[in-house]
């Protein structure tokens, strides 16, 4: 059974690959990477304006990079899905404008998905296993 699509199915893109790849990397940097050491960061800092305290720095972290890495990768997420839909090679300037058609209800939907399993499960993640096995899981 097909649910998507008219036209008989073919190989993803090399290329296809290559973006996916790279933006699942990017999310999963923003994820797991990049919280901790944003928050160090963050608890550290010599400007009082920006110094939080390590749980609040942690939290704000966890819930903000996974998201805001979305911006960065949809358009990676779109031009996949271009390269795949429309093969062979498209003027710079058509792939461009497609990109900016698709932009912000992409990165939207994209935010949807990410958001509640990595910023609010990440968040979550770290509540529980400082419940479970102490504060000193949690700063792991």
């Amino acid at each position: 059974m097909r649910v998507f699509g008219t036209g008989k199915p073919r190989e993803l893109p090399l290329a296809t690959y290559a973006l996916f790849a790279t933006r699942d990397a990017g999310t999963m940097i923003a994820a797991f990477t990049m919280p901790p050491l944003l928050a160090a960061a963050m608890s550290s800092s010599s400007s009082s304006s920006l110094t939080l305290s390590p749980a609040a720095a942690t939290t704000t972290t966890q819930l903000v990079c996974p998201v805001a890495m979305q911006c960065v990768t949809s358009p990676l997420h779109i031009v996949g899905l271009d390269l795949y839909n429309h093969p062979g090679s498209a003027p710079l300037k058509a792939r461009l404008a497609f990109v900016r058609a698709l932009y912000a209800r992409t990165t939207a939907a994209r935010i949807g998905r990410i958001g509640p399993a990595f910023s609010i499960g990440g968040v979550s993640n770290n509540l529980v296993r400082s419940m479970v096995a102490g504060p000193a899981a949690s700063a792991r």
